[in-house]
């Protein structure tokens, strides 16, 4: 996987507004420097290395970079603080680095940081920056920091490999699957394209104040629960139609007869709130058609579902922005390649709260699948070469 591109879909994710006009926007926050904070928290976990290599000869004290990818965060620590979020819970490795960041001499450097720089205890600036990565060191050992970080990351571990013997279930009883894409949202998520650079600057101020009031000593847990949301739907809502369209499926043949599997992830973005990727298996040895399937469910989210509070964008008549990665539509059980793209981009969907997630919705289960398929067959050809 590839870790700097799932964590630009969390911005996506997380910043993307859509518009009455049909546009998409990210505004906002951007969490792009979270790439640079996860891996120089792994190795100071993982390792024993220091950011720098303190020479002293005489009275001088000279420093070299052991370490670019951790000297490349101590001597910018200013530009992490603006990464935190009082909407979201981030990993136990990130909310050790924040809560030591905030309480260490090598915040009170700030972006003036030298690391040859005197200080007049003697000691130079790249001595408290190796101090910093010490304590973080010291802190994450006395927290048990690794069984933390096993203990967050089981659940999207769980998601994968679900999704690692579910899909692959479906092929071995199906020839071949008729994959259809769709993300399900609101209508009330929707801005107009002169209220985009208002919002994106609600959102800037929202971030600077979530900073500002954290390196006040503001508790991490309490900041939430004073803190403005722009979200227009609420889980509640998008659960409810979400459990509608999965108990209707039953009875709306027409669309879902041949409906062999599914996977559903809700996401959240901070400004439309709630929304639905999701993920439909046909029997391919049944239907075709898959964009005009995808667009009528969608009319069927839209009109009945929610009773026209919703819409839903078709993802297999977007081919042209998937490019080389398109792998939904008709999937033979051969296709190696087509079938790699496909659990690389439901993987994603498994995990993406791997890093950070929401905090109205710590307790909801936001990934589902369909149910294993049973030992006798449904329907569909015996594959064959």
């Amino acid at each position: 996987m590839n870790l700097y591109a799932d964590l630009l879909k969390i911005d996506e994710m997380l910043n993307s507004v859509w518009t009455t006009e049909g546009g998409r926007y990210l505004v906002g926050q951007y969490t792009k420097h979270i790439y640079g904070l996860i891996t120089f928290m792994h190795q100071v976990i993982h390792t024993d290395m220091q950011p720098y290599k303190i020479t002293t000869t005489g009275r001088s004290k000279t420093a070299e970079i052991e370490s670019r990818r951790l000297e490349n965060v101590v001597k910018k620590l200013s530009v992490y603080f603006d990464l935190y979020s009082a909407d979201l819970h981030f990993a136990p490795d990130i909310r050790l680095f924040f809560e030591c960041a905030r309480a260490h001499l090598l915040r009170e450097l700030g972006p003036g940081f030298r690391p040859n720089a005197a200080l007049p205890d003697g000691r130079i600036e790249a001595e408290i920056a190796n101090e910093f990565v010490g304590w973080l060191r010291a802190e994450g050992k006395r927290i048990g920091i690794k069984k933390k970080l096993r203990d967050w990351e089981r659940n999207a571990t769980e998601n994968v490999k679900r999704i690692r013997t579910y899909v692959p279930a479906l092929f071995e009883r199906y020839s071949k699957l008729m994959v259809v894409r769709l993300d399900l949202n609101y209508v009330k998520s929707l801005v107009d394209n002169d209220d985009v650079l208002e919002l994106g600057q609600r959102l800037s101020a929202m971030a600077a104040d979530d900073a500002k009031r954290f390196l006040a000593g503001d508790d991490i847990d309490d900041m939430m629960g004073r803190r403005e949301t722009l979200a227009r739907i609420d889980i509640r809502e998008v659960k409810k139609d979400l459990s509608r369209l999965f108990r209707n499926m039953r009875s709306k043949t027409s669309l879902f007869e041949h409906l062999v599997g599914y996977v559903s992830s809700i996401e959240f973005s901070r400004v439309g709130g709630y929304h639905v990727h999701v993920a439909l298996f046909f029997d391919g040895s049944r239907v075709q058609k898959h964009e005009w399937y995808g667009d009528e469910i969608g009319k069927y989210w839209r009109d009945v579902i929610t009773e026209g509070r919703g819409f839903a964008f078709n993802c297999n008549r977007n081919r042209k922005q998937y490019g080389e990665n398109w792998a939904i539509g008709m999937v033979d059980h051969h296709d190696t390649g087509k079938r790699e793209k496909l659990m690389h981009a439901l993987s994603y969907l498994a995990k993406r709260d791997q890093f950070v997630y929401v905090k109205p919705s710590v307790k909801s289960n936001l990934f589902t699948t369909g149910h294993l398929p049973g030992d006798k067959p449904k329907g569909g050809r015996p594959r064959t070469r």
